[in-house]
């Protein structure tokens, strides 16, 4: 199971994820493979500027001197050590109810400057919780505010027990009056014994782009998802999860799980896959050929397919991804990944250091 989930994602990461960006093509009719390829590969190195754009932001420039993240080195732990500290002090360590999962949003309430002085955080009465703090050990005031202004959850049984989940949140952190990122969430759950989800909604700003996460409930038995990312770096993937039983309690993946669907969509490409797992966990000791009967993918542009996406075997006893096109040729997906990832790496090399050679 680990190792397809595992291929699972590196053919999004590798496929998907690298169309992050406008590829600035034209509408187009029946293509050659050679367009194809050259789609893809222009789609491939499109999206580097999306990674810049993300790298380049506001929010990421922001956490990125906060915590003075250099050549692999968190400079400022120190400083964030003593902050995090002092304001466990000052407002009791933040934890859950040891019996309920509750987060006790009450006793949190208060404003909570940090004094740069005393090097301690001075609470005052608030019907909210905000902490103001510099974003910089050199900044000399509070430019840094996160404010979590709503939260209430509603109470569940789980294994019957009574346990809480949140079904409202919101909170938002702002830099010299400017806000830098936020969350809203919802949430609505089923009762009696194991509260599944009715609808979720998980909305997350991090300047400048937006992020968000819906999960529903179709049936007892199926649920749909969706993953939203917005601005330059648009994209979509939105599926369904289907199970065999709805004893949510019990619940065990290789016996209950029937079938994962996923639809992949940016711009003029799309990625359409089935997971037939029910038909997976049915073979003991899963070959390549065994996985490619239960795994079907897709890709498309502007609603033409390019080609299937397939495992294969590796020489050294692994598997691979590759994609075989409409006249029946094929190539490793790393054709199109490996030239990305050094460009990646350079990206993320000043703040991370050397390694990140061994992340991807």
């Amino acid at each position: 199971m680990k190792k397809i989930v595992a291929l699972f994602v590196a053919f999004i990461i590798a496929i998907g994820f690298y169309s992050c960006t406008k590829s600035g093509l034209e509408d187009v009719g029946p293509t050659t493979v050679q367009e194809d390829k050259d789609f893809i590969t222009q789609t491939a190195n499109n999206t580097i500027l999306c990674i810049k754009g993300v790298d380049n932001g506001v929010f990421t420039q922001t956490l990125i001197k906060f915590l003075g993240a250099s050549g692999g080195n968190t400079l400022n732990t120190n400083w964030i050590d003593s902050m995090s500290n002092a304001l466990d002090v000052a407002a009791g360590v933040i934890k859950l109810d040891t019996l309920t999962d509750r987060f006790n949003y009450n006793t949190y309430k208060g404003i909570y400057n940090w004094n740069r002085i005393t090097r301690t955080f001075v609470k005052t009465a608030s019907s909210t919780i905000e902490v103001n703090f510099p974003s910089e050990p050199t900044q000399v005031t509070n430019n840094m505010s996160f404010k979590f202004t709503t939260y209430t959850d509603g109470q569940y049984q789980i294994n019957a027990l009574n346990k809480y989940l949140p079904v409202t949140a919101k909170a938002n952190l702002t830099k010299n009056g400017e806000e830098i990122a936020n969350i809203d969430f919802s949430g609505l759950y089923s009762s009696g014994s194991f509260p599944a989800p009715i609808n979720v909604v998980l909305n997350v700003y991090l300047k400048p782009h937006n992020y968000k996460i819906t999960v529903n409930r179709i049936t007892n038995l199926q649920f749909g998802y969706k993953i939203e990312l917005g601005g330059d770096c648009g994209s979509v993937a939105e599926g369904k999860v289907t199970f065999l039983n709805d004893d949510y309690n019990n619940l065990d993946i290789e016996q209950d799980l029937k079938s994962v669907d996923m639809t992949y969509t940016k711009a003029q490409l799309s990625i359409i896959t089935n997971w037939n797992a029910q038909a997976y966990y049915a073979f003991l000791n899963p070959n390549t050929t065994n996985i490619n009967s239960t795994f079907t993918s897709e890709v498309k542009r502007e609603g033409l397919k390019i080609g299937d996406l397939k495992f294969v075997d590796a020489a050294n006893g692994d598997r691979k991804v590759y994609i075989y096109y409409k006249d029946g040729t094929r190539d490793d997906i790393e054709v199109y990944a490996n030239p990305l990832k050094g460009q990646l790496r350079d990206i993320f090399r000043p703040y991370f250091g050397n390694d990140v050679d061994n992340w991807f």
